[in-house]
């Protein structure tokens, strides 16, 4: 299990945490030491960094001894995403989730998307992480641990790509509520006036949701092929390449997965859009019926109203009322025959 102890802060912003993992001893939390501890192969130190405090960047920078390059990128400096190469280790920043509320419904809109650029600096045995602010996947991912683990047989890279996996994992957890809320949504649309403007807004803003998720995880093909390249087998061992050769086929997988939201998305646009169209289409023919009907009844009223004198034109009050006792049956009958060849 792995021991806490008291680090440089809380959880939040500013705060370094240092764990050992140790997989012939015992997995702990330590402060984060001056130099940098001598590491066997059964041995893994990963450092979380929390803010991009200039001090706390410069202890790292001097711990792991960190080119200038690196420093000015964890600085929030460099572009992101972004995949380079220092020598004997590598640095990759992108742009991850930083915590999501689930919908209180599945047939709610899903929330909002906040990210933040997170770094990873993959050395020999260790492993830094840095993030604007705090992600709850890493730390739900040591939480996981509830026993004495054998990560630190891992290779660093090894543990970056376990990472990798869980951060992909969060972008398809969110597609899984989108699909949820499209079933929804599209008997809200079959059930309901389609011209209510709430089913479009909820369209709407299930469409911005997965738009800003392809918006985040697309341009991160750049890392994520990059590290299945040869040229990063070099500094990453040979089954940590494994690995990342299946993060590619995963982040593949993804991104095709939030095509077919979106697809999902169009195609709870395109029902609402035939319900609106199947709603005019009745709408247009009740007032053809009706328009027909009122141009009969008002052919025959010009008919008597013509001015010659013929026997009918003088039957009086009597002969009015036959005459719209005529025209009120006729109509009724059209509205019934109408109604039974299903024209209204």
């Amino acid at each position: 299990m792995m021991l806490r102890q008291e680090g440089e802060g809380a959880g939040g912003a500013g705060a370094i945490h240092a764990f050992l993992y140790d997989a012939d001893g015992q997995d702990r939390e330590m402060p984060l030491p001056e130099t940098l501890p001598s590491l066997d192969e059964r041995q893994l130190l990963w450092v979380d960094a929390v803010g991009r405090d200039k001090a706390a960047l410069d202890r790292l920078r001097r711990l792991f001894d960190l080119n200038a390059g690196s420093a000015r990128d964890l600085a929030g400096g460099g572009s992101c995403p972004l995949l380079n190469r220092h020598g004997e280790y590598f640095h990759c920043a992108l742009w991850a989730i930083a915590d999501r509320v689930p919908a209180t419904e599945s047939s709610d809109p899903p929330p909002g998307l906040k990210t933040v650029r997170l770094d990873m600096i993959i050395g020999k045995n260790w492993l830094i992480t840095v993030a604007d602010d705090p992600i709850a996947f890493l730390s739900e991912f040591r939480d996981e641990d509830r026993g004495e683990t054998l990560l630190g047989a891992l290779s660093s890279a090894s543990l970056a790509a376990a990472l990798l996996d869980t951060h992909l994992t969060r972008f398809l957890s969110g597609l899984e509520e989108v699909e949820g809320f499209v079933d929804s949504l599209d008997m809200k649309i079959l059930e309901s006036n389609p011209r209510d403007n709430a089913l479009l807004g909820q369209v709407l803003q299930g469409r911005r949701f997965i738009a800003s998720l392809r918006r985040e995880l697309a341009p991160q093909r750049t890392v994520f092929y990059g590290l299945s390249r040869p040229d990063f087998s070099l500094v990453a061992d040979a089954d940590a390449g494994d690995h990342f050769v299946a993060l590619e086929r995963r982040f593949e997988r993804a991104i095709d997965t939030i095509e077919h939201a979106r697809e999902l998305i169009q195609g709870s646009f395109d029902l609402f859009t035939t319900q609106l169209a199947e709603t005019t289409n009745a709408l247009i023919r009740r007032l053809t019926f009706l328009s027909l009907a009122l141009g009969a009844i008002g052919a025959v009223a010009g008919i008597f109203g013509m001015n010659f004198q013929t026997p009918y034109t003088n039957s009086g009050i009597f002969g009015f009322w036959l005459v719209i006792a005529a025209l009120g049956i006729a109509v009724a009958a059209a509205a019934i025959v109408a109604r039974w060849r299903r024209w209204i």
